[in-house]
């Protein structure tokens, strides 16, 4: 089995042992922090998923009941065991579980606004279950929740509907699971990569471009009416806080939507680049394909 140690080795956030007590940050700061629940289960591997293609985002944790996993990269492979967590690398590749597989897996959002993880994803983090018991202490009501009141849909079943009562009562269980996999990985010795302090200008924009309809184009000359700051200025602040600038903020947010409307459902593809502001569908797959490495049709097949 290939072993991770703890990697703070980082590109673009701020690494947290450049803050001070950075479990006692201001709420606004931690506020910018994306956390969702897109998919859970708990039992044996799908047959039709057995050799899949492993698609790096959102983040996957797996924990091996029986069986084993070999994930395939451009560099090589890694094999893992029954026992253990494993929370793949940011990388694409290739899933192959042996037939007797059964695992608890998951797939969630721990991000910034530019899409940088809360951990570092470079290498696979591998943490044997008796190291970190409160993991499955969390994950299994997670799982036994999800499964009696909510449903699977969308392509390759990754994405949850069900009702507004199941949506407030999954909210607990889904804290609990964020906060026992952050505390487990702090306490094994990884750094949380942050962003920050947010200034208030900052936090305007930022709010502004949240409730920005995505059809509509973007200009940073518009965040200048905003907060009356010229445009070169917003753009350091944003550098400065959130790491990207107002355009790559706007532009990942259109991205996140694309994807998750890909996944998640049936819509055709004209429809989704219509509702992201193109004039046709030959422009939205140019745009999705420079950002997501994929043609929409190739992304949306692969997954189902």
């Amino acid at each position: 089995m290939k072993s991770s140690s703890p990697n703070s080795a980082n590109t673009s956030p701020v690494l947290a042992s450049e803050h001070e007590g950075y479990d006692n940050l201001p709420v606004e700061h931690w506020s910018l922090l994306r956390l969702q629940l897109l998919w859970i289960f708990d039992g044996p591997m799908l047959k039709s998923s057995l050799d899949y293609p492993y698609f790096p985002h959102p983040i996957a944790g797996w924990y091996m009941r029986k069986g084993t996993v070999t994930l395939s990269f451009p560099d090589g492979q890694e094999h893992y065991e029954a026992g253990h967590w494993v929370f793949p690398r940011h990388q694409q590749g290739t899933q192959h579980f042996s037939r007797d597989a059964e695992l608890l897996s998951l797939r969630f959002h721990a991000e910034w606004p530019s899409g940088a993880p809360l951990f570092s994803r470079k290498e696979t983090i591998i943490i044997p279950q008796q190291q970190a018991p409160a993991l499955l202490q969390a994950a299994e009501p997670l799982a036994s929740y999800v499964r009696q009141h909510l449903t699977p849909t969308g392509y390759h079943g990754v994405m949850l509907k069900g009702s507004l009562g199941a949506y407030l009562g999954v909210g607990p269980l889904i804290a609990r699971w964020m906060d026992v996999w952050y505390q487990t990985f702090i306490g094994l010795g990884y750094e949380p990569e942050l962003v920050g302090p947010i200034s208030d200008i900052v936090n305007q924009c930022l709010a502004y471009l949240k409730n920005r309809p995505l059809d509509q184009p973007f200009f940073e000359k518009e965040l200048v009416e905003k907060v009356g700051l010229s445009v070169s200025q917003i753009h350091r602040l944003f550098i400065r806080q959130v790491k990207v600038t107002p355009k790559e903020f706007w532009n990942y947010r259109r991205i996140e939507f694309a994807r998750l409307a890909l996944i998640g459902g049936k819509e055709n593809i004209k429809s989704i680049a219509f509702s992201l502001g193109f004039q046709t569908p030959e422009s939205f797959s140019r745009w999705f394909q420079n950002n997501v490495g994929y043609t929409p049709r190739t992304f949306r097949t692969m997954l189902h």
